[in-house]
């Protein structure tokens, strides 16, 4: 819903509760529902939210009455309170720093190995960090005597410094960083996930870039083609004894030869410069640090997803064989006891990646050998080009460009060879996709 919506919904259900509780249009209403209850500690909501705290409040009290919850919850969702407006006074209020919790924080594994089991299961508290020596820690409620008592407990022979928090991001770090069937914390697992997605995505942007690279490769080619043939038909025209006009055919020719040179000079620049078409062996190497990143940190096996099959055997080359493996991962795996949705989420789409990127390599090999085959259409196009003009003219001053066609020609079949040889075997091997019945119950 937009802000806006949300707003108006905000406006009808405040109008609404002050109809039917008779609640007058004034601050004090709300400084008098706020003060010494539980909304207290968010009274100040009315001046860090000046556009709908104090309705809030007015309405959060309300909804408290008739049907109960937390204040915070019910300021967060039911009234749509922004979160740092709720931050911003419960600070007002407890005189601390706020804290907001992200992902990206990282906490020193050794404030983590000193908290009990009883610090995840009621999420009251958690240290976020180390300054100068001192534990900084998060809590809901950061003046409570018994939650500062269980903190010096942990870490007793060090400073305390206290920032307050809402329910949910302690909550939420408490989540993320229980230990786990996996002998890691959710938040830790889940930043080596993430760091790994964007290990194979640059790849895949790599190799996308090699894939457009030889893409932007074989359109120059095709324009080369078109310009040679022009420079051909207008030599054949004037060599020949047709009484045409010498001027027109001139014209094609010039043309022609304009065009050849133009897309010859684009693909030399674009060949010898950023243009480096990626080896064989180094898409092995990809695709077997991912398929060994599936296997040991996937812990694929145990949970029975890893499956062989006997054409895997049967590839003749490495990358064939590796890329096999890729029907063995497309099993979406069941949640395990222990496992937070989320991180089984995360590990999942790191399962996808890893797919996509053994795939990136196999459409790398495919654009490579299509490359390789367009510089041997080109050259062999060339090649007879500058054969036939050759044999059906004879010898004479237009000889030399005959030639120079038919050196061109030659010079590119070989280099096409150069590039489609090496992947000929490992594109035949390309693995399939997986049999539709795989995937039925």
């Amino acid at each position: 819903m937009s802000e806006n919506g949300t707003t108006k919904g905000v406006q009808e259900m405040i109008a609404a509760f002050r109809g039917a509780s008779g609640i007058a249009e004034d601050g004090a209403a709300a400084a008098a529902l706020a003060s010494g209850g539980v909304l207290h500690p968010y009274a100040a909501l009315a001046e860090t939210d000046k556009e709908r705290g104090e309705d809030a409040l007015v309405l959060a009290a309300a909804w408290l009455k008739e049907y109960g919850g937390h204040p915070e919850d019910v300021l967060l969702r039911r009234m749509a309170v922004g979160r740092g407006a709720l931050l911003a006074a419960l600070s007002v209020h407890t005189g601390l720093p706020a804290f907001s919790f992200t992902e990206c924080l990282a906490i020193p594994p050794e404030l983590l190995h000193a908290l009990p089991e009883k610090v995840f299961a009621e999420r009251r508290w958690f240290p976020v960090g180390v300054d100068h020596g001192a534990v900084i820690v998060a809590a809901a409620e950061p003046r409570d005597e018994d939650v500062r008592r269980e903190a010096a407990a942990c870490f007793p022979e060090r400073e305390l410094r206290w920032l307050v928090a809402l329910r949910r991001d302690v909550r939420d770090l408490c989540l993320d960083y229980t230990p786990r069937l996996s002998g890691r914390q959710i938040g830790t697992e889940r930043t080596a996930l993430a760091q790994w997605r964007n290990t194979m995505a640059t790849w895949r942007t790599r190799m996308a870039c090699w894939r457009t690279s030889m893409a932007e490769s074989r359109t120059w080619l095709n324009i080369l083609r078109w310009g040679l043939g022009f420079v051909a038909l207008g030599e054949g025209l004037m060599r020949s004894n047709y009484a045409g006009d010498v001027p027109l055919d001139i014209l094609c020719m010039a043309g022609g030869f304009l065009v050849a040179v133009f897309s010859t000079v684009v693909y030399l620049r674009l060949r010898f410069s950023r243009f480096r078409p990626p080896t064989v062996q180094k898409l092995v190497e990809v695709s077997a640090v991912t398929l060994q990143f599936l296997e040991d940190y996937h812990f694929l096996k145990d949970e029975g997803a890893h499956r062989h099959y006997g054409e895997d055997k049967d590839k003749r080359t490495m990358l064939g064989r590796l890329g096999g493996f890729l029907n063995a991962y497309s099993t979406i795996m069941e949640i395990s006891d222990g496992f937070a949705q989320r991180i089984h989420l995360a590990r999942e789409r790191n399962v996808l990646a890893a797919q996509r990127t053994v795939c990136a390599c196999y459409r790398t090999i495919a654009s490579r050998a299509r490359t390789g085959l367009a510089f041997l259409r080109t050259g062999v196009t060339i090649f007879c080009l500058g054969l036939g003009l050759l044999h059906y003219f004879s010898l004479g001053p237009w000889s030399i460009v005959d030639g120079a066609m038919t050196l061109l020609g030659a010079g590119m079949i070989v280099d096409g060879a150069i590039w489609y040889l090496p992947v000929r075997k490992e594109y035949s091997t390309t693995p399939r996709c997986m049999a539709g019945s795989l995937y039925e119950d």
